[in-house]
């Protein structure tokens, strides 16, 4: 089975997986600084974008959204929810579903964050693509995880 796999098919996985772990190490360090995980920088972001639109989010979703597992997000969130970073309360909609919402202090650690957070995602990959190459990852990442869908729309608003 391994024997069919060839140099080219190879390469590409190979310098994917040293990225997947060289960038969220550099993430991860340029957080630390803030006294957040790559994590938990990730779980305050997307909050603090639902907060635009006016809404919070199940725990489920931030976990599929963060690419960690649903028991993996509810540690994370006990420990930011101790912070006093988060919020998590029965919804409005069905009282059995927890929804999480960013807090006044959990605001400020991501706006605090942010800069450093953006530093290293320009330094190390957006800098880096040329609009076309940008593009092309992008349908990489939709054929790869057809249930991926970007988080971007509505930033700027």
């Amino acid at each position: 089975m391994f024997d069919d796999v060839t140099a080219d098919e190879l390469g590409p996985w190979l310098g994917f997986l040293r990225l997947a772990f060289l960038i969220p190490g550099r993430l991860d360090s340029a957080l630390d600084a803030h006294g957040l995980s790559l994590t938990e920088f990730l779980v305050l972001d997307m909050l603090a974008m639902l907060e635009r639109r006016g809404g919070s989010q199940r725990i489920g979703k931030i976990a599929e959204t963060a690419g960690v597992s649903p028991s993996t997000m509810s540690r994370v969130l006990s420990r930011m929810e101790q912070a006093g970073a988060v919020s998590r309360e029965p919804s409005a909609e069905d009282r059995r579903v927890v929804v999480v919402a960013l807090t006044t202090a959990g605001r400020a650690a991501r706006d605090a964050a942010a800069p450093a957070y953006f530093a290293v995602v320009q330094d190390a990959f957006t800098s880096r693509l040329s609009p076309a190459q940008a593009a092309a990852l992008e349908d990489v990442v939709a054929a790869l995880d057809p249930d991926w869908t970007p988080m971007t729309s509505g930033m700027n608003s």
